[in-house]
This record gives structure tokens, sequence and C-alpha cells, in this order.
């Protein structure tokens, strides 16, 4: 059994940020004890996500409403975390004189957790995407009320695109579209917006995009250190 000094830590500003990003995939989380990995998936299972904190914790913690937790920490002035109960987190200010009971989820209740890295059975293609170039392309989706966006290989180049489809012939109506690599293949990978969120790669830096046109997944891996796997729209294709 570990000493007390051993089930308490103070939590930095860049897990504490790790956190609130991973809130953006699901609310819940299971943090795994002795471990700089964190990896959760969405409920509707369209989205995984992994990244490295800079702290283990003492033991398996297990947060129903990542939000709240943060929001709590804001409460006492320079949290310590105690894991000494198998049950909740006694949140204390540095001093001592400030304390918080914050009872945990049943590890049943957290349906986020994984515990290994989703597996690309081939990659057809790797692109790189700006951080400028991401926020364009989501600005005009937003501004332009635009449902899709995605990478499109028309045989000579491929552009990252922002658009909408006729619900009678399925064509392109209004788009908008940034080059960004060349390319002989022919394909339209696409993120519908409404249930692909990936909104969540905003402030994350330069992106390296991967393609697996047979799952229709992408692997993508941030300038920040973190990895997402986000599924692509069923309708998507890959011809060549």
């Amino acid at each position: 059994m570990k000493g007390e000094n051993e089930m308490t830590i103070k939590l930095t500003s860049e897990t504490v940020s790790v956190l609130k990003k991973l809130h953006e995939v699901d609310q819940s989380l299971k943090i795994p004890a002795d471990t700089k990995v964190l990896r959760t998936k969405s409920a509707n299972n369209t989205m995984m996500a992994k990244s490295e904190i800079d702290i283990e914790f003492p033991r398996d913690v297990h947060i129903y409403d990542i939000r709240e937790f943060n929001s709590v920490l804001s409460i006492v002035d320079k949290p310590e975390l105690d894991f000494s109960n198998d049950k909740y987190i006694v949140i204390k200010s540095e001093d001592g004189k400030q304390k918080l009971r914050y009872l945990e989820a049943e590890a049943s209740l957290i349906k986020s957790y994984i515990d290994k890295d989703l597996s690309l059975s081939n990659v057809d293609i790797e692109l790189k995407v700006s951080e400028n170039e991401l926020d364009s392309v989501l600005t005009a989706a937003s501004t332009l009320r635009l449902e899709y966006i995605g990478f499109i290989g028309d045989g000579e180049t491929v552009t990252f695109s922002a658009f909408n489809k006729n619900n009678g012939d399925g064509n392109e109506t209004n788009n908008f579209a940034i080059e960004i690599a060349e390319s002989d293949a022919k394909f339209r990978m696409a993120y519908k917006l409404d249930i692909h969120n990936v909104r969540v790669l905003k402030d994350e830096g330069d992106l390296t995009v991967r393609i697996d046109a047979k799952r229709k997944i992408s692997e993508i891996e941030t300038a920040s250190g973190k990895t997402f796997w986000i599924a692509f729209d069923s309708k998507s294709e890959f011809s060549s």
C-alpha cells in the first residue's frame, strides 16, 4: 500500500488543459493509475483520443463530468488532491485550511474508457493541414452553414473543403476549398459536422492526417502531442 504522501498530487496547468480538451470528446473519463497516457472515446463511437499528461495518478480515478471536476478545482486555493479514499477525492489547499470532498463515479458508469490505440489497417494517403487552414475551413463552414468538411482528391490536387450536399442528387452546392497537396488519387473523404466533432482539433496546432480508406477512419496527430481517430461519413469514397 502506498504511503499518505504518495497518494497526494498537485495538478499542473498542462494536465488541467488536457482534461478540458478530452471533455470535448466525452464528458466522462477514467484516469488509470501509474501512467501518463489518457485515452477516451465519444459516446457515438465516432472518435477516440489519446494524450499524455505530466503526472501519474496514484490510483484509478473515475470522473463522471470533467467540466464539473475542473470547476471544483478552482474553488480551492492552490489545490492538492488526496486519493487515500477509494470512493472520493479530498481537494485541499496547500496550507490545509480549505478542504472539499469530491465523490467519484462508479467505474461501471464510465463508458468512454479505452485501454489501447486504434490501429489503421492501411494508410492510403497522408496529408498535412496547418492550423490556419483548419481555422479557415471551420470558419467557412460556420459562416455559410455548411454541413460537411473533408478532403477531396481529383486526380491532380487535394483540397481541404467545407461544403453542403443537395438533398436531391447529392451533388455539392456551396463550397469553400483550400489546395493542400498534389496527388493522383481520387477520393472524397468527409466528416459531417453534426456527427463528427472535428472542432476538437482547434487550437492544437498543425495536423498530420493519415487516411484509412477501407475502414473510413482518419488518424490525426497534432503539433500539441495529442492523437485523434475520427471516423468519416459512411458515404465517403476512395477510388485510387
